[in-house]
């Protein structure tokens, strides 16, 4: 039972990495493409500003983990 808890734990953690990567291949591509769409309005929907968010407080809780432990070690 425990290992299946840390499994599905650690796919968590990587659908949450891939989602980031994700995210910021697509902002690449969008600034790329920012010239040809400088006189349009940008609409940012409540849902994708509530997922940047949790990503990044996801982003800091994981730099602070990382930051115990090597302050532990």
């Amino acid at each position: 039972v425990k290992y299946v808890h840390s499994l599905m734990k650690t796919a968590k953690i990587r659908e949450k990495e891939q989602d980031i990567v994700y995210e910021r291949k697509l902002l690449k591509e969008r600034s790329k493409e920012d010239h040809l769409y400088e006189d349009k309005e940008k609409f940012v929907t409540s849902a994708y500003k509530k997922k940047l968010a949790e990503q990044a407080k996801w982003l800091e809780e994981e730099r602070l983990r990382e930051l115990r432990e090597q302050k532990d070690d």
